[in-house]
């Protein structure tokens, strides 16, 4: 007894001393980077036959599910549990808590490729309701109130999950799509908050003599705009209104875009990634205010906010917090930048391509799958020993 109690101890002496377990960002970001690098590459199988999932798992359903709520979830995750600390001053999850959510987000992409379906519904709906309590408790025990809406949007995301899984398990009257493109638009509204907090600072420190100034109305104005648009679109996702509202959204964001003097960062990777990729949140919304008014068809707007946005945004913070918690120069090389072009490269792929017909979409697929993944692909190369050692400045976390 007194055996199995010290191997025990050891056990859990380990997760605590090992440094991949000492903050989010080292687990959930090394995840999310493997689900970004394997996940397009098998979609791509998928549809040429080569590969198939259980009966029971749509094959669309898995693909959009996936990158949204796996990819996507652990990055936010793994970030609000980084920041967290920092926004809070107290601690966030480590050692085995920390472990116990990385296994849970594995476990449930295992199941959603081996099934059975209820058992990947149960293990990937667990995921983010118990991510989003840990993160309000940590806001509600340090009365950080100015982060409750990123809370709430966290809670949010974890509402719209369970709603695909209910619709795609026809629980739920509505396609399994509609909950999952009102994530991709919930996601945008929680890196436009985010953006606005960090692009501006980023570029002013960067930049000795450059003032950007605040405009906290405008901010809040461009928020509330971006909610009501992405509210609109999901309830009359064909009406003039709807297209004015996100049209008005985009010209806010590209507004947005052009103060925070993107234009001069040509010269510093770990900024401008960030730029271009914020500048797709305004492009991806003029996109979707013309498939609003039918003149495009809505993917090409998701996928500039998905794979443009979503994607460029994630791998530059996924990059720079991972060096500033290393303990490390806030400098990207030679290989990040290639990461960061053939990101932008995915999105530009996705988005032009389609529009040119059917060749034009059959060959998008598995082009952008392929950029996107080497993108990826080349972020675990460069980061995985980081992620996995200690921060070189001795420094905890």
């Amino acid at each position: 007894m007194m055996h199995m109690t010290m191997s025990t101890e050891s056990a859990l002496g380990h997760f605590d001393r090992h440094p991949l377990w000492r903050l989010g960002f080292r687990p959930l970001y090394a995840c999310a980077a493997f689900a970004a690098l394997m996940l397009p590459p098998l979609w791509v199988l998928l549809l040429s036959g080569g590969w198939s999932l259980p009966e029971d798992v749509s094959p669309i359903f898995w693909h959009m599910h996936e990158m949204i709520f796996g990819f996507a979830g652990a990055t936010i995750v793994g970030f609000l549990f980084t920041a967290g600390r920092v926004w809070t001053g107290l601690p966030t999850p480590r050692g085995l808590h920390l472990a116990s959510y990385a296994g849970l987000w594995l476990a449930a992409r295992i199941a959603g490729v081996t099934g059975p379906y209820p058992v990947f519904m149960v293990l990937d709906l667990a995921f983010l309701p118990l991510a989003a309590a840990c993160f309000f408790d940590l806001i509600l025990q340090s009365r950080n109130y100015r982060n409750l809406g990123i809370a709430a949007i966290l809670a949010a995301l974890a509402a719209l999950n369970l709603a695909s899984h209910l619709a795609h398990a026809g629980l739920l009257p509505m396609a399994a799509r509609t909950p999952m493109h009102g994530a991709v638009l919930l996601i945008t509204l929680l890196e436009s908050v985010i953006a606005g907090r960090i692009i501006p600072s980023f570029t002013m420190n960067a930049l000795k003599g450059v003032q950007i100034s605040a405009h906290p109305l405008m901010d809040r104005l461009t928020i509330a705009t971006t909610l009501t648009a992405g509210l609109a679109w999901m309830a009359w996702s064909a009406h003039p209104l709807t297209a004015l509202t996100l049209g008005a959204a985009s010209a806010l964001h590209l507004s947005r875009s052009w103060r925070w003097k993107a234009g001069a960062l040509a010269q510093m990777p770990l900024l401008w990634i960030l730029h271009l990729s914020y500048l797709w949140i305004g492009l991806g919304l003029a996109l979707l205010s013309a498939s609003a008014a039918g003149l495009l068809p809505a993917s090409v707007a998701i996928h500039a906010l998905s794979v443009g946005a979503m994607g460029g945004l994630i791998l530059g913070m996924i990059t720079r917090t991972a060096l500033g918690h290393t303990g490390r120069v806030l400098s990207a090389g030679r290989l990040e930048i290639v990461a960061y072009a053939l990101v932008m490269g995915a999105a530009l792929t996705r988005v032009l391509l389609p529009l040119a017909g059917p060749s034009g979409h059959a060959l998008a697929i598995p082009l952008a799958a392929g950029l996107w993944a080497l993108a990826f692909g080349l972020y675990l190369i460069r980061y995985l020993p980081m992620l996995m050692a200690a921060r070189v400045d001795g420094r905890e976390g």
